[in-house]
């Protein structure tokens, strides 16, 4: 979160809550990392930070960057490095720790926020990669918190996502106080169902209490269970649209992992699938716009402690309506609308859709696009690709 409230700023939390965790690639899988383990993809874990046009200032922040006394733990000299990419996939930044840390504006990182030596000016619009990991070989592991934020000038809150995450409870003997949660906003774009993936929640042994669940931009929540057993994954499909006729439940969804143990510690690791394929273990780490998972984003926050809800992000929704049941009960109307709710404009945006056969065309109906033009479209009585070019919707504005 940010320390004041004079701005926004995509974030995890501090304290016990919506934090992170990396491990080492020495330990296994059992311990819960799918990702980092060598037993696993051993691979590193990639944020995303969109970076937006008039950015002048860019802070990228860590909570307890250090392997040390709280939430983590240190059992050799392997260090977690922080490394920023620009667009280009230069590296412009990079910070190491292990029990004090490198590259950061202060040595001392237990327990408390730091940033890089140095903020980003004017960065390049585009995407940012911010890669974590630990070196090799080591059976360190480390939790922290993360939040990018600008300092000055236009924009104050830059989008943070991921494809996939761990996170980590710590076990007193008491479920009830080990549990660690984490709210986070997968962004569903696409398909009717998504496809949710756990690994290692624990779910029959220490973990007995472990929680997952995702909730729908309308409300619909959806509890995910069974979860994962000891080093095992479960997958699970979702129903995204909910009716055939109105599919308005594309956007931010809210995704709430809760590990727990009742004995030392509990990792878990998840991601999303896109159009349902819920197919467990990945076979090989997401890349920028994989199209294996879907985005997951960082909360914004106004406090250093109070999460204030999901980012902004533009979405598709469509409605089907029969036009006149009594006199022509085949007749419909489809309508798709973009909705733009963030502080920018969207600009040379495309919509593209398909009449599919034995459907046929009737025509744009009259007054529509809102927004733009149609630039390709079946014939009256055809069947076949519609593409819809809307030009530019301003900000907080549907097309």
């Amino acid at each position: 979160m940010l320390l004041s409230g004079t701005g926004l700023a995509a974030t995890t939390g501090s304290g016990t809550d919506d934090l992170f965790t990396v491990f080492g690639p020495s330990l296994s899988t059992a311990n819960g990392d799918y990702y980092a383990s060598t037993g696993g993809l051993s691979t590193y874990y990639s944020f995303w930070i969109e970076v937006p046009p008039g950015a002048t200032n860019m802070r990228v922040g860590f909570f307890d960057a250090d392997i040390g006394s709280n939430h983590d733990r240190l059992a050799d000299s392997g260090r977690v490095t922080y490394e920023l990419r620009n667009p280009a996939g230069t590296i412009v930044r990079t910070a190491n720790c292990n029990t004090s840390c490198s590259g950061l504006n202060n040595s001392n990182a237990n327990n408390r926020w730091r940033h890089y030596s140095s903020d980003v000016s004017n960065p390049v619009t585009g995407m940012w990669e911010l890669r974590i990991s630990i070196s090799n070989p080591s059976s360190n592991w480390n939790t922290f918190g993360l939040r990018v934020r600008g300092r000055q000038g236009p924009v104050r809150d830059y989008n943070v996502f991921y494809y996939a995450a761990a996170s980590m409870s710590y076990g007193s003997g008491n479920p009830a106080v080990s549990a660690r949660p984490l709210t986070n906003y997968p962004y569903v774009t696409s398909g009717c169902s998504l496809g949710s993936n756990d690994f290692d929640f624990d779910a029959t042994s220490g973990g007995a209490g472990s929680t997952v669940s995702i909730t729908a931009p309308g409300g619909t929540s959806t509890g995910i269970t069974p979860l994962s057993v000891n080093d095992g994954w479960h997958a699970q499909t979702i129903n995204v649209e909910g009716r055939d006729d109105s599919a308005e439940e594309y956007g931010l969804w809210t995704l709430q992992p809760t590990p727990r143990d009742t004995g030392f510690a509990n990792m878990a690791f998840w991601y999303l699938n896109t159009e349902g394929s819920s197919t467990g273990a990945p076979s090989s780490r997401f890349q920028l716009n994989d199209y294996r998972a879907h985005r997951i984003y960082l909360g914004k926050g106004t406090t250093q402690s109070t999460p204030q809800g999901p980012p902004d992000k533009p979405y598709l929704a469509q409605w089907v309506r029969q036009n006149d049941p009594a006199g022509n009960p085949d007749e419909f109307t489809v309508t798709i609308r973009l909705i733009n709710p963030t502080a920018f404009d969207i600009t040379n945006a495309v919509v593209n859709g398909l009449v599919p056969s034995p459907v046929t065309y009737g025509g744009v109906r009259a007054g529509f696009p809102t927004h733009g033009s149609v630039t390709a479209q079946p014939g009256v009585g055809g069947s076949g690709a519609l593409s819809w070019s809307p030009g530019t919707v301003p900000a907080n504005e549907t097309a």
